[in-house]
Formats: structure tokens, sequence, C-alpha cells
């Protein structure tokens, strides 16, 4: 449970690696954000359909099979 480990991480990892973690993450995510808005402007948002459907089934098939 890493809830519960929190605390022990607090020592072991540097701050400056949290700090540059949380920049990329936010950095990455602004990103995303960005290009989902330029192809939902243009209307080409159906070229997600193919991944949608295999994470879909990919999904499915895991919650069936255990």
């Amino acid at each position: 449970m890493l809830g519960l480990k929190a605390p022990e991480l607090a020592t072991t990892i540097p701050l400056t690696t949290i700090l540059i973690g949380a920049l990329v993450s936010a950095v990455v995510g602004w990103l995303a954000l960005v290009i989902l808005l330029r192809v939902v402007d243009r209307g080409q948002l159906h070229r997600f359909a193919p991944y949608c459907w295999l994470v879909g089934l990919i999904t499915l098939g895991i919650s069936l099979i255990g």
C-alpha cells in the first residue's frame, strides 16, 4: 500500500526529483491537451476511434479473464 509508505518515501526521494517529475508531468499534460484541442477543432476526432476500440476490447478481455 503506497499510501501507508508515503512518509518513508518522502525521506528517500530527493525534493529535486519530485519537483522535476511534477514539472515534466505538467508540461506533458499541457501539450496533450493542446494537441487534443487542435484535433477536436479540426474535426479529426474520428482518428482516435481505432485506439478507443482497441483499449476497450483489451480492458473488456482483461476484466472477463481475471
